[in-house]
């Protein structure tokens, strides 16, 4: 799945760990939301160990997480996004 061009641009323009972010490949990643994450999650790209760190980044809604990281061995970009929890309780 490819990205927004939205979401492209403003990596290029505020992610700084992402480098090149128009001119690199982009995966689709898988986040299950857990409001204990770290800030930034291990993940692995292009080999079994972990080659990126996934960094969380608040979305507009002030709810829900992106988490973007960009791999040190084949620079590929990951991203994933995390829905807020819902309460099953009221």
């Amino acid at each position: 799945m490819e990205p927004a061009y939205n979401l492209v641009k403003w990596a290029e323009e505020f992610a700084l760990d992402i480098k090149h972010s128009m001119d690199r490949p982009w995966k689709m990643g898988i986040i299950v939301p857990n409001p204990d994450y770290p800030p930034e999650v291990p993940a692995s790209c292009c080999s079994f160990s972990p080659s990126l760190k996934m960094k969380r980044y608040t979305c507009n809604n002030n709810k829900d997480y992106l988490y973007l990281g960009q791999c040190e061995k084949c620079e590929a970009i990951s991203f994933a996004y995390a829905e807020a929890a819902v309460s099953l309780t009221k």
